[in-house]
């Protein structure tokens, strides 16, 4: 009660009790009764809460905290995906899905944050780029990583996320129809290797089916060496129908990985 009033006016004394009888406020030392207007406020009985309002306050507390949480758990994920992105040498596009997905999945389980961060730049990886990586690749970042709970994760990710990995497409499924149209050659098979590799070094056609790139590899990779050997040139049509995709696609890829390689052939 005392830091609800002033001193006692007349000797200044500090000791002032209230008198619940008569509602008064009497100073100990020389029995002054303070007046009202002597007094700053009054406040002789705390106002306890309603329980609804107990109730409202833990729940707003509940819910900041859980915002707090939630933001610093976004960061701290988009940190991991940045650094293990740069680490692996991924495509920016790749970063940007995994993000994108991170937000999809974060209220629904509970994570770690480096299995999770790592799951989402896999998924996006084999969801988008023509430059998949495996598993191995992604685990080797950290020693510490266990193989078993990283495919748990993934797993998880893609359930949450709704999202279906394509099925992975052999390089060889594609060469072999070619081989079988128009004959294997140890020269082709060697040049359409080495295609693949330039093609995933300088980042060519990132955007484009691994079927539609395939094929591209394997029709420069015939047209060179039947150019060369002065035989007749395979057509994009007739690539198209024994692949059964469009040919506007092909020769588009064709272009393009054309003019970053510097390779000349007549299309």
């Amino acid at each position: 009660m005392r830091g609800n009033i002033i001193d006692c006016p007349i000797c200044r004394s500090k000791d002032i009790i209230y008198s619940r009888h008569t509602g008064e406020y009497i100073c100990k030392a020389c029995g002054y009764i303070i007046l009202d207007k002597e007094r700053r406020y009054y406040k002789p009985y705390k106002k306890e809460p309603s329980k609804d309002d107990v109730e409202i306050k833990s729940k707003k507390k509940i819910v900041k905290q859980y915002r707090n949480y939630r933001e610093n758990l976004l960061e701290e994920v988009k940190d991991y995906i940045e650094k293990y992105g740069e680490a692996l040498s991924l495509p920016s596009v790749d970063i940007r899905v995994a993000k994108i997905l991170l937000h999809r999945v974060i209220n629904k389980g509970r994570w770690n944050r480096k299995y999770l961060a790592l799951a989402l730049l896999y998924v996006s990886n084999r969801y988008n780029s023509f430059d998949k990586r495996s598993i191995k690749e992604f685990i080797l970042l950290d020693p510490k990583f266990n193989t078993k709970k990283f495919r748990r994760v993934i797993k998880n990710v893609l359930k949450l996320a709704n999202v279906t990995l394509k099925y992975r497409l052999d390089e060889r499924e594609i060469f072999s129809l070619f081989y079988g149209e128009f004959g294997y050659d140890d020269g082709v098979d060697y040049l359409m290797e080495k295609l693949i590799n330039e093609i995933k070094r300088h980042g060519v056609i990132r955007r484009k089916s691994p079927k539609t790139v395939y094929t591209t590899v394997a029709y420069i990779a015939y047209r060179l060496l039947k150019r060369n050997n002065g035989k007749e040139n395979i057509t994009l049509r007739r690539v198209s129908e024994i692949v059964d995709v469009s040919e506007v696609p092909i020769r588009n890829a064709v272009k393009e990985v054309l003019r970053e390689l510097t390779i000349e052939i007549y299309i």
